[in-house]
């Protein structure tokens, strides 16, 4: 069964952001893992943090530059399917380093 969406926490839309970026979601429906993007452009093509397997509701990111926008997105993984991970669909926002 897939999980449900993630729900985006922090930071807010366009927030500007000091220091470690720490980006937090609510815990999704059926998951038991995170895969998380972070990009310098909204189609993330040009991803500057990836990770497939995060266990908890957080990531830090702390390699923003000041002045600089990233986007960053995050979905729900089941790992428990027999066949093959099941993925939500992502949820994503904006933040400004500052």
């Amino acid at each position: 069964e897939r999980p449900g969406v993630v729900e985006i926490t922090a930071p807010k839309f366009l927030a500007k952001v000091s220091g470690v970026a720490k980006l937090e979601w609510k815990k999704a429906q059926g998951a038991d893992a995170y895969h998380v993007q972070v990009a310098t452009d909204p189609n993330f093509k040009w991803l500057v943090a990836e990770d497939h397997f995060v266990k908890t509701n957080s990531f830090e990111f702390s390699k923003a530059e000041v002045g600089h926008k990233y986007f960053w997105r995050v979905a729900a993984f089941n790992t428990n399917n027999e066949a093959m991970f099941t993925k939500s669909n992502f949820n994503g926002s904006v933040f400004v380093a500052k």
